[in-house]
């Protein structure tokens, strides 16, 4: 059986609201294909993500959707059992966004470090070096007293993810030829993202999107010539959009895909 919609990015949050909500007696086995890539994959929706770091203001919560992604967890020693914890710490700390006071000043805002991540940091490792009876300023900061020492492990991992992203971020506010920045992105997939064997598909897609790019451009220009993360962003975006290999259309289950022609011919009924 077979059931096509004009979108189904549209309905497939609907669909899986009710066929896979069902208790088991009753369950129908479906699938949901023809998804655009990124809103199957949550490893290709961070790696998206991850482009758009370098240009924005190191938010408290876009920091926090990339690292509780679980390959990007596991990179860096995270756990799902302490997510909860390390948004209980940013939120505690009054980290809003940014990384310094000299990045407030590259944006032309007062050069201090009130609700960035270092100040975070700061008060999160000195509560973490001083006796937790410590109420006073260390040196000008302040202690935060809730933190034991077996959490010091993930504080590092945090901590880790955001001196990655830095040297991510001054990486891509440099031009580059394609097969530089087919290097760059292979570094960024290594340095951020566990592969997990579900993420494969996304991987490959990411690698061969990259390979197309490096491609296109020895065949179109004699001399490679640099280009920004801007440049690069608009010619993945298209392929990084289209269904992988992966979209479940032909698996012997209930069938929900996109109006296209001729899908209809293998099924018996169609909806």
């Amino acid at each position: 059986i077979v059931v096509m919609t004009p979108d189904i990015n549209t309905y497939a949050p609907m669909i899986d609201a009710v066929f896979g909500s069902g208790p088991e007696e009753r369950s129908i086995p479906y699938s949901v294909a023809d998804r655009v890539a990124p809103q199957v994959e949550p490893m290709l929706q961070a790696f998206r993500h991850l482009l758009t770091i370098p240009k924005g203001r190191f938010g408290a919560s876009d920091v926090m959707d990339l690292l509780f992604v679980e390959s990007v967890s596991k990179r860096f020693g995270i756990t799902p059992e302490e997510h909860d914890l390390i948004r209980c710490w940013i939120e505690r700390n009054g980290i809003r966004w940014g990384l310094d006071a000299s990045f407030k000043q590259e944006l032309e805002l007062p050069g201090d470090d009130a609700n960035t991540w270092k100040a975070g940091f700061d008060s999160l490792l000195m509560g973490y070096a001083m006796s937790p009876d410590c109420k006073d300023s260390v040196c000008g900061i302040l202690p935060y007293a809730d933190i034991e020492g077996h959490s010091a492990g993930f504080l590092g991992g945090v901590i880790d993810l955001l001196d990655s992203l830095e040297k991510w971020r001054k990486a891509a506010q440099t031009t580059a030829t394609a097969g530089e920045w087919q290097q760059r992105i292979e570094d960024l997939l290594q340095g951020f993202f566990v592969a997990l064997p579900e993420d494969a598909q996304a991987f490959e897609q990411i690698r061969q999107a990259m390979a197309d790019i490096v491609t296109f451009a020895k065949t179109h220009t004699e001399d490679p010539l640099p280009f920004s993360l801007s440049v690069l962003q608009s010619a993945l975006e298209p392929k990084l959009q289209e269904p992988g290999s992966g979209n479940r259309f032909l698996s012997g289950r209930l069938t929900f895909c996109n109006f296209q022609p001729m899908r209809s011919i293998p099924f018996r009924v169609v909806c």
